[in-house]
C-alpha cells in the first residue's frame, strides 16, 4: 500500500518528521507530471492513518480516504463544468476559500490533524493563488497543506517562499520497471524500455500512454513525418486520428512534440541511439537524417501555436494534421 519506489528515504524522512511534530505546515512536492507525486503523498496520508488508527478502525479511515469523503482531508483539483462538460481551466477563489471553513469545522475527528492536498497548485489563477497565500501567512498547527507542481515557476514567489519545497526527479529504469510491473499486467521488457524512453522516466505518461495504445501510434507518426509529401497513406491516416475524441487526440499531439524534440536533439547531435534503451527508440536516428533540422522545429512550432485554438474553436483535427505533416 505504501510503495514509493525511488523515494523511500524522502518519504521515511517524512514520516519521522511527523512522528515528531517536525513537520512542516505547507509542503510543496514538485517534479515533471507523471513522475508519482500525488501517489507518494497519498501513500504519506495512508501511512499517517496507520499510525493513528488500528484493525478495522484503519480500514475505516483508508476507504473514507479513497472515496475522498474523509472528514479530516480535503482534495482540491479543477471542477468539472456543467455547461461546457469539460473541466474547469483553472482552481476558482471559491475552491480555495473553502479551506477556511474546512480548518475550522468541527465534525473533523479529533484526534487527527487536517490535511489538503491541492492537485495541482499551478492551476490556481491570480486570485486563488492569492487567497491560498492567507491561508499560508496563517499557519494552523495541526492542519498541512500539500501543494503538487508539475512547474514550479507557475506558482507565485510568495507562496514557494512559504513552504517547503521537495523535488521529485525522473525515475531510474529500476525502478520506472518496478512501478510499470506492479501497474501493467504481463508486459514484456521490450515495451517497458519502449515507455521508458519515450516517457522520459515518468511512470504516470507511460501508464496513460499504455492505456492510450499510442504505442502503435508511435510507429504511424515516424513512417509519416519521414516527409512533406502528402500521400495516400499520410491521408489515411489522418483520417485515422481525426476520430479521436480531444482528449486522445491532445495525448497524440505531446507525442509528436515529444518526437520532435529527441528529432531535434538526435539532428543536433545532443543525442546518440545509445542514449534509449528500446530498439523501437532507436529507429528515431533513421528519421532524422530524412529531416532538416528546420523542418523538425518548423512542425513543432506548429503545434505549439495552434493546438490551443484546434480545442477552443473545435477546428477539423484531419485539417490540422494534413498541415502539419506538409510543413
Amino acid at each position: 500500500m505504501h510503495n514509493v519506489y525511488g523515494y523511500e528515504d524522502l518519504f521515511n524522512q517524512l514520516i519521522k518528521n511527523y512522528k515528531t511534530n517536525n513537520l512542516h505546515s505547507s509542503l510543496i512536492f514538485y517534479g515533471s507530471k507523471g513522475v508519482g507525486k500525488r501517489t507518494f503523498i497519498n501513500a504519506l496520508i495512508l501511512k499517517i492513518l496507520e499510525i493513528n488508527f488500528k484493525d478495522n478502525e484503519y480500514e475505516h479511515h483508508t476507504n473514507l480516504f479513497i472515496n475522498n469523503v474523509h472528514p479530516n482531508i480535503k482534495i482540491i483539483e479543477r471542477e468539472f463544468d456543467n455547461k461546457t462538460k469539460k473541466l474547469k481551466t483553472s482552481i476558482s477563489i471559491e475552491q480555495i476559500r473553502t479551506i477556511k471553513k474546512f480548518i475550522n469545522s468541527t465534525s473533523s475527528i479529533n484526534k487527527l490533524n487536517k490535511f489538503i492536498i491541492i492537485d495541482s497548485s499551478d492551476e490556481l489563477n491570480l486570485n486563488s493563488s492569492n487567497s491560498l497565500l492567507k491561508t499560508l501567512e496563517e499557519p494552523n498547527q495541526n492542519t498541512y497543506i500539500f501543494l503538487i507542481s508539475h512547474q514550479l515557476s507557475l506558482l507565485l514567489p510568495t507562496i514557494r517562499s512559504r513552504c517547503l519545497k521537495l523535488k521529485f526527479s525522473h525515475h531510474n529504469f529500476e525502478n520506472f520497471k518496478k512501478i510499470i510491473e506492479t501497474n501493467i499486467e504481463n508486459i514484456k521488457d521490450t515495451e517497458i524500455k519502449f515507455f521508458y524512453d519515450i516517457s522520459l522516466g515518468s511512470p504516470g505518461n507511460a501508464i496513460l500512454l499504455y492505456n492510450e495504445d499510442l504505442n502503435d501510434i508511435f510507429e504511424m507518426i515516424l513512417e509519416n513525418l519521414s516527409n512533406n509529401e502528402i500521400n495516400t497513406s499520410k491521408i489515411k491516416f489522418c483520417n485515422y486520428l481525426s476520430n479521436f475524441d480531444n482528449e486522445k487526440f491532445l495525448n497524440v499531439l505531446s507525442l509528436f512534440k515529444t518526437i520532435l524534440i529527441f528529432l531535434n536533439k538526435l539532428k543536433s547531435e545532443v543525442l546518440t541511439p545509445e542514449n534509449f534503451l528500446s530498439l523501437k527508440f532507436k529507429s528515431l536516428n533513421n528519421v532524422s537524417k530524412l529531416l532538416t533540422k528546420q523542418n523538425i522545429i518548423d512542425r513543432f512550432e506548429f503545434i505549439v501555436k495552434n493546438e490551443k485554438d484546434l480545442f477552443n474553436y473545435n477546428l477539423d483535427k484531419k485539417l490540422f494534421m494534413l498541415k502539419l505533416l506538409s510543413h
